[in-house]
């Protein structure tokens, strides 16, 4: 796959996520499981091709899946938990900042509050995070280094969260 079809399909699914994250949650949890597998075979899988490390994400995003269907509390913890911990090194290496802890601690405490999140408000949680995730897919893919990166994700979160809460308190009057 090109690195455009590449882009193409970060922006898809980001682009499912902003709009429609709080609906199709196990898309967010699919997504969480997929980041989480692609981290882990690209850290510790160095050895395998890509193809193989690419195999290794979709295997997450699957079981991220068949956890959201399966166990949803479970699984809505656990993509809080991986968007959390992204969102939290994403964010502060694009924003330049340098909090003097490891990535793997900035992951954690990102996690942990992903988690919480998730845990004390799972609608408004869920809402908040796919749409982060969405908008965080989207601008690394079209922003990249840029300097509006922040503009760009800051923008796209503010859409994707009225977006959604927009369509939650539709179904919910109906």
């Amino acid at each position: 796959m090109e690195i455009w079809q590449e882009k193409l399909v970060v922006i898809m699914v980001g682009l499912l996520l902003l709009g429609w994250g709080h609906q199709f949650y196990w898309l967010f949890v699919g997504t969480a499981g997929f980041l989480a597998g692609f981290k882990a075979a690209t850290t510790w899988a160095v050895s395998l091709s890509s193809l193989h490390q690419l195999l290794i994400a979709i295997a997450g995003g699957l079981l991220g899946i068949i956890a959201a269907v399966a166990v949803r509390r479970v699984a809505f913890a656990f993509a809080g938990f991986v968007i959390g911990g992204y969102a939290a090194i994403t964010l502060s290496a694009f924003l330049g900042l340098t909090v003097g802890v490891t990535p793997l601690i900035l992951f954690l405490l990102g996690g942990l509050s992903g988690l919480a999140l998730m845990a004390l408000m799972v609608d408004w949680a869920l809402i908040g995070l796919s749409s982060l995730a969405g908008a965080l897919l989207i601008a690394v893919s079209l922003a990249g280094e840029a300097d509006y990166f922040k503009w760009v994700v800051l923008a796209l979160f503010i859409l994707g969260f009225i977006v959604q809460e927009d369509r939650r308190q539709r179904t919910q009057s109906h």
